[in-house]
């Protein structure tokens, strides 16, 4: 398999609400256009009007094949959607294919959004340490992830009460053995070595999880502009530790010198793991993400 992918954009849609697909799948409303998919959210006729994702790719885009292949491999592992079925239908006389899922929630990025881009440090450990448990999770099945950013983690409040962390949107993954050369791939969310055009590797995909967490509180050296990701990333990698000025926010930047270690020793969960442990005195990183629901809403802590 050509671990690169050939990408094909997929055609515009714009499936009306209503739409039935199959004779089954109700279009509730348009989700976005991602950069390669058209997602929708659904109801399931055929199970009581369960709330489900509907995914669209263009019938010849080689990433419908590894997306629904590593889905395959999760389904009913907890954190990742679950695969309901893959489609073919043909719409307006074109043909796609279609990967319909679980529905899984709302997106961090909402949640930053809601807080003005900055939750508790408590609960950056806790998202942090349980989106880096997913990623080991798809690792250890073969595949890396490739576009860890605030849209693709989602949460929900689980039938208990806790907020229930999940990852999503595997357009863009690949199987990590051999690794995968680069694409061109720049963003505030990737690692210096890939932004190089250096093989992508599963330390890539934890390095987009600093990033993410760096954010969480405030803390954004690279900017927002594509021009300059480059220039800036240099400068924050030869001196990392002084980005980190607040004591409770430097569990962040050792985690990253981990990281960046290991790219060199070799991987070492237990090393990271115990980054985590000692991040905050008195929190486990396992602990529940505090929040409040108000008219409706919820809000991270």
């Amino acid at each position: 398999m050509n671990h690169s992918l050939s990408y094909r954009k997929v055609n515009v849609l714009s499936l009306q609400n209503g739409t039935m697909i199959k004779e089954r799948y109700e279009v509730k409303k348009f989700m976005c256009i991602a950069r390669l998919t058209e997602l929708y959210e659904v109801i399931d006729k055929e199970k009581g009007d369960a709330r489900c994702v509907m995914k669209f790719f263009n019938i010849n885009n080689e990433a419908f094949q590894v997306e629904y292949d590593f889905l395959d491999k999760c389904r009913g592992v907890r954190g990742f959607p679950y695969l309901v079925e893959k489609i073919e239908p043909e719409i307006d006389g074109k043909k796609y294919k279609g990967i319909v899922t679980s529905y899984e929630g709302e997106s961090w990025l909402s949640l930053l959004q809601r807080r003005k881009y900055k939750i508790s440090i408590e609960n950056t450990l806790r998202m942090g340490y349980k989106v880096f448990c997913l990623l080991e999770t798809m690792h250890q099945k073969g595949y890396v992830h490739r576009d860890v950013q605030f849209s693709n983690i989602l949460v929900e409040i689980s039938y208990g009460g806790d907020v229930d962390v999940k990852l999503v949107d595997f357009e863009h993954t690949v199987v990590h053995t051999p690794a995968p050369d680069s694409l061109v791939m720049t963003g505030w969310n990737v690692s210096l070595d890939v932004i190089k055009g250096k093989p992508y590797t599963v330390f890539d995909d934890f390095a987009s999880l600093v990033c993410n967490l760096m954010v969480s509180q405030g803390i954004n050296p690279f900017g927002f502009s594509t021009e300059s990701y480059l220039e800036f990333k240099e400068q924050f990698n030869n001196n990392p530790m002084s980005h980190f000025q607040r004591p409770e926010t430097k569990w962040i930047g050792r985690l990253h010198e981990e990281i960046e270690s290991q790219r060199t020793v070799g991987y070492n969960k237990a090393a990271i793991m115990e980054i985590f442990k000692n991040a905050l005195e008195g929190v486990s990183p396992s602990s529940p993400i505090s929040y409040t629901i108000t008219n409706g809403v919820l809000f991270i802590d």
